[in-house]
Formats: C-alpha cells, structure tokens, sequence
C-alpha cells in the first residue's frame, strides 16, 4: 500500500474490534488531529475496507469468538501489505505471541484485565511504529531521488542482517534485477559462493572503518554471469539503524575502452528522460528535505559520492566530504567563494555546462577536464540540475572521477593496437575467446580461412567450426585444463559453416591478460597440406619398405647358395692355401648375411609416429642372467620413436658384448632444470677417451659397427641426445638428455 500524505495529518488506524477493545466514548475522547479511527468487526470486513481505504496501522486483538487477528496478519503479508500490525490482547501464550512477532506484526500488548479499555497514551505507544514508519518513508524518498541520479551503481544493507535496505536505478540496471528484487536479497546473493569469504571480510572491514575501498570483487547478476567491480563504501546511521552504503564501479568496461565509451553514450541517451524525471523528483523534495534535513545531511555527507551545490555565479554554497577529497577544497570553506570557475580547465566546457543547465534545467553525462585546487589534473563525469538553494539559483551537482578509466582506456587503445597489428600479420588463424567460450575477436587469417565475414565469427560457436563427430566433451576438458594455467596443444577436424568442408588444423591454447580481463587465445594452423605429405611419406616408405624386404630376402637367399657352394669347395679342397682363402670367403659372407639380418630390425626406424614410453616397463632380450639390471625409472614417460625399446636393448647388448668384468647395469633418472637426464651405467671395464665420440660414428665396433650409430639414429628423431662419459675401469656411463616437451611425469599429460 503506497502513502503519500504529509507527517502532520492525522494517523489513519483499522480497528478489528468486536467491543472489546475500544468503546463509543472513548474513540469520542481521543483528540482527531491526532487519530482517525475506522472500526470493522470481521476479517471479511477488513479484507473489503483495506482494498478501498489507506491506513497507517491495524489494531487487533489476537482471536475473539468473533474474529481471528492472527489469521488477518497472515493474509495481508501474503498480499504484501506493510502497514504496522499492533495486537492488543488478553493472551499471554508465549507461543502465540512469538508467532504474531514471526508472521510480521509489529508488536503487541498485554491487557490488564478481560474489560481494561484503550487509552490515548497506550493508543499513542501502539501506533508509535506507524508514525516512525511514515517518517522513514519521507526520508527515504528523498534520499532515493538524489542516488537515483546518479550514474554509478549504490546499494544499502543492513550492517546485522546483510539484508538490502536500498538500490538505485544503476545497480538494478546493471544487477538485472527490478528494486522490489533487490530488496529480498542479501549480500551472499549478489556474490559468487566461491569468494564470499572475502567478500564478507570486505564487508566486515569496511562497516568498521578499517577500509573504505576494495578493487575488483566479483559481483553476480540476476542470469548468473559474473563481472568484476571497484566498491567504494562506508557506515551510516539511518532511523536508529546502522547502514553499510557502497558505490559499485564495474570496471569491466576498461577492456574494451571505445565499445564501453558507445555503450555508455548510448545508455546515458536512452535514460536522460528518466534521468531528468529522477532530477525534477529531487527538486520537488526540497520541501522534504527541510523537515528532515538533519537526517539527509547525515547521509549526503557519508556516502561515497562527491556532490556539491554551486550558484550560477561560481560560488560554492555547499560541498560533503567527497568533494572537498576530489577539489581539494579547504574544510573552513576558504577557497569557495568563486571556486567553481577555477577548477575548470576550459571555460567553453563551464559554459556549454550552464547554458545546459539554463536552458534544460538539468544536464547529465558530461564528461569534462578539471584541475583540483591541489594541482591534480582530473577527467570528471558530471550530472546537475537547477534548484532554489536558500533564496538563490544554485546548481545541484554529482561528479563522478573518471580519469583512471581515460588512462586506462588511453593505455589499452595503444596495447590494443599493437596486439591487433600483431595478430593481423600472424601467419596462423588467431580466435580470441572470453571465459565462458564466446568468441570476442579473430584475425584476417581466421576470415579467409573458415571463409566467414568478422560479424558472422563472433556469432559461430566452438561447435560451428568443429567436425559433426568431434566430442565436444574432449573440448571442454582441454578448456578447463587451459583455464588452470596450463597451455594445451592438439589436432583437431574444423569445418567451414558455409559450406561444412572439414580440414585438419593443429590448435594451440593459451589464457592472456588484457587489461585484468581473463581470455584464451586459440592459435590455429591449417595442416591439411602437412597430412597429405604425411600421407605421401607414409605411402613412400610401405613402398620403400616392401621394396626393401623382397632385396633383402632375393640378397639372402642368393648369400645361402653362395655359402652352400663355398662350404662344398672346402670340404673337396686338398690346396691348404685356397681352403684358407676360402675361409676368409666364407667369414666375409657371414658378416653380410649379418649385417643384412641387423638391418631389418630397424626397417621401421621414422617411419611411424613418437609415442609416449615408460622407461619403467623395459623388458631385455636374451638376458639369461648374463647381466642383472637394476632398472630405477618409474614415475616418467619419454616421447620418442617407437623403436625405443630397441635402443635400450641395443645398449643392454653392447655392454654385455664389451663390459668385460661387469656384474650389473642400473637405469637411473633426474630433472636438470627443464630437461631430463637418463644415465644407463655398468660397472666393467669402461671405454677410452678417444673412443667415447667415436662409437656413434658408423662401422665402428666389433660386432656390426651400427649399434650405436642407430640407437642415437633412434633418440635424435625426437630431440634426444646421447653421449658417453664414464671413467675408464669404472664403467660406460651413457647420458641421454631429454628437452622439455619429450618428458613429463607419469600421469601428467599437461607437460
């Protein structure tokens, strides 16, 4: 129910009385500029007369035979009535009494006895709260219509409860709730879970004077996305009650400065009519503020919100607290008199600024250059109106600091257009996505190569540039990996919206930092080109492959014959001279056939792609108890050819071939920086300096000569380098040394 009578009219009082409470007479006794009675007798009759009529208070008694108050009390709360409930009783059942208090009355008393009649001083202390409550409400009326003009967002809550007491239009605006919304919630409502310990220290801190600002706390709208937002706040008194006020400024908008500069003309357009309706509200409250000016001075001059009142010549009449901090005006009011004028940069902006005010009456969203009278150069957002301030035109205005959102735009208009300039001349596709996946920006590359205008990448999702079979889950896995911090690259089917063509394209993941904004930039490269030569090689070396087997079957087969016919010849050789020649023939043939038997184990060798190993699941071949090995690597896997394995038994055989007196060999590893090293040792006789470089060459060896000359072969595929540094009669001690990117912990796929 909506009142709007003045403080000294009568107190309009609804009495729910079936004769108990107040007679004839006695309602003839109480004085009419005080009270005005309307009686009913059921809660029918109530219900109807409420409908019609506007009260400041009901009083009822809790349930008679003939009536039940209670029940009365319930209806209207339902109905959201907030007109005070007072009940006048015999019942002194604690229970019910508590649940009069819970269902929202606003107080009751005890009768005397079953027949005690009403009287004016227990009538006056009853409807107390009714007086108090219309009062509140001229307050409050005042005080919205000033903090509803002005542009940043302000809430109030209670200090106890947390409840919100008051929000202006730019909070709703900004928090997507209407105000009767925001009046239902609390602080833990407008917060995100996760961060509501801070925040509550915040709160904390800042109702008790320890701080008055907090820089970027996350602030949540009605549709549950988060924006980030600069609270400036502090404690008043407001009717007996301690008030916690805050200033919210999203500061959000710094990251893209010229879109929040159009969006912000474009708001400051389409609500200068309300905003110039919320001014004409706060003129025709000067009435109102006389008879509670105590009140409103109190709060004007808490808040966190430079005002001051000027007169049209440039005095200054009036200015709280805020003012003084942004102006740099002295407290004793010294420097008012013709101040106004000085601390304008330029006198065309005071002019257009009261030419405005002369013509309009009101002027809003005027963004002008000061110089504070401390010397400070300050960018300001000015709002005003024309007002009648102790019998003289004066100027109302609210001043809200800009200048380090102008820097900051300023700064990221020149980060931005170094970043753009980059981005243009990468040689991949660059997509720029927020924090929940929407694409905010992309380079030329990414147009030409997804064949989409600018305007249609920033409408398509993930989705639309993905393959139809690709599992979006695998997507939103790597987004949170890379949302963690950790920079993710993969192969991915993407698909132009068009006209659905599919191309594979290598993704690298990363999250930035603009301007204290989170986003991930996806560099993406075409590597269509890449597979068909993959494609190709892979075609080549089958090719190459099944080439490769049937000479070397043909080469064995004629190396048989060959041996067959040279083991005749010196069976039936009586010439000790040639049988010798012969034998040395017969040696030479069996190397070869050697050597072409060596060779097709590593017929694969780069032929197919790394894969991650664990060292730790090492198996030897034809170990036989030879050589123990002791085998320490069990927690990190190594990206390499799939011939590894071969190369660790390749080491394993060569140390049991020329280890002589060795009785173990220990696989060992550590971290050396950002590389891993792998040390595979024995305890035999060693190998000379000269030798350590040498034995990787080709052809050096007793046996094939290609030993070790394949297993670094094997490791340099990927990176991984090998050498031999042990002590002679101390043992070979080979170091393989992995970068970062061939090694990660087991378990670890980030790395």
């Amino acid at each position: 129910m909506k009142r709007s009578r003045s403080i000294n009219s009568p107190i309009r009082i609804l009495i729910l009385d079936d004769g108990s409470i107040i007679k004839k007479d006695e309602e003839a006794s109480i004085p009419d500029r005080i009270f005005s009675f309307t009686t009913c007798k059921n809660r029918e009759e109530a219900l109807k007369i409420l409908a019609e009529k506007e009260f400041d208070a009901i009083i009822s008694e809790i349930k008679t035979p003939s009536y039940d108050g209670l029940t009365l009390l319930k209806k209207i709360r339902a109905e959201n009535i907030k007109i005070p409930v007072i009940f006048f009783t015999e019942n002194k059942n604690p229970e019910i009494l508590a649940e009069a208090i819970n269902s929202g009355a606003s107080g009751y008393y005890i009768k005397r006895s079953p027949h005690q009649e009403i009287t004016e001083e227990i009538l006056e202390k009853v409807i107390e709260s009714a007086g108090k409550t219309r009062y509140t409400e001229s307050n409050i009326s005042l005080i919205s219509a000033v903090l509803d003009a002005v542009p940043g967002g302000i809430i109030a809550s209670d200090t106890i409860t947390k409840k919100f007491v008051f929000a202006n239009e730019a909070i709703c605006r900004t928090l997507g709730y209407s105000r009767d919304e925001i009046l239902r919630l609390s602080l833990a409502d407008i917060h995100p879970a996760w961060d509501m310990e801070r925040v509550s220290g915040l709160f904390m801190d800042m109702t008790s004077g320890k701080a008055d600002f907090a820089r970027e706390v996350p602030v949540q709208r009605k549709d549950g996305t988060i924006f980030y937002a600069d609270i400036r706040g502090s404690e008043i008194e407001l009717n007996g009650r301690k008030t916690a006020i805050a200033l919210f400024s999203d500061v959000t908008e710094r990251t893209e400065a010229e879109k929040a500069l159009d969006r912000k003309k474009e708001e400051l357009d389409t609500s200068e009519e309300k905003i110039i309706q919320q001014l004409h509200q706060l003129s025709d409250a000067q009435e109102m503020f006389r008879e509670s000016e105590g009140q409103f001075k109190h709060v004007i001059e808490n808040i966190p919100i430079s005002l001051s009142i000027v007169t049209l010549e440039g005095d200054v009449v009036y200015a709280n607290p805020k003012a003084h901090e942004l102006f740099g005006l002295n407290p004793d009011g010294s420097n008012y008199r013709g101040g106004a004028p000085v601390v304008w940069k330029e006198p065309s902006g005071r002019k257009l600024w009261l030419d405005g005010i002369r013509k309009n009456g009101v002027i809003s969203g005027l963004q002008a250059d000061f110089t504070t009278f401390s010397g400070e150069e300050k960018t300001l957002l000015l709002s005003g109106m024309k007002i009648n301030y102790k019998n003289q035109p004066c100027v109302l205005s609210v001043h809200q600091d800009i200048t380090d959102r102008i820097l900051a735009e300023k700064a990221l208009k020149e980060t931005t257009d170094a970043f753009r300039t980059y981005i243009d001349n990468s040689y991949d596709a660059v997509l720029i996505h927020d924090t929940e996946g929407r694409i905010v920006d992309v380079n030329k590359k990414m147009l030409a190569m997804y064949g989409v205008t600018y305007e249609e990448a920033l409408n398509h999702t993930i989705r639309d540039y993905s393959a139809p079979n690709k599992n979006m889950d695998d997507v939103r896995k790597i987004w949170r990996d890379v949302m963690a911090g950790n920079n993710r690259i993969f192969f991915w089917q993407a698909r132009r919206p068009h006209d659905g063509s599919l191309f594979n394209v290598e993704v690298f993941l990363t999250r930035i930092e603009l301007d204290n904004r989170t986003f991930v930039l996806a560099n993406v490269r075409d590597i269509t080109e890449r597979k068909k030569a993959e494609k190709a090689l892979y075609l080549a070396n089958r090719k190459l492959k099944l080439l490769s087997s049937v000479t070397r079957h043909d080469i064995l087969n004629q190396i048989m014959v060959f041996f067959g016919n040279l083991e005749f010849a010196i069976e039936d050789c009586t010439d000790e001279n040639i049988t010798e020649y012969l034998r040395k023939m017969k040696k030479a043939v069996m190397s070869i056939q050697h050597q072409i038997e060596f060779t097709k184990e590593y017929d694969d060798l780069g032929s197919k792609a790394p894969v991650w190993f664990s060292p730790g699941s090492l198996t030897f071949k034809d170990t036989n108890g030879i050589i123990p090995v002791k085998n320490e690597i069990l927690d990190v896997e190594i990206f390499a050819d799939p011939m590894i394995d071969l190369a660790f038994n390749n080491l394993y055989d060569n140390a049991v071939r020329h280890a002589e007196g060795a009785t173990g060999i220990r696989i060992t590893g550590r971290p050396d920086n950002e590389d891993y090293i792998i040390i595979f040792e024995d305890d035999g006789c060693g190998i000379l300096d000269e030798m350590k470089e040498k034995i990787f060459e080709r052809n050096v060896g007793k046996n094939t000569g290609l030993g070790l000359f394949l297993i670094r072969e094997i490791l340099s595929i990927t990176g991984i380098t090998i050498r031999e540094n042990g002590n002679l009669k101390e043992g070979a001690r080979f170091e393989m040394r992995l970068p970062k990117g061939v090694w990660r912990m087991r378990g670890d796929s980030h790395s």
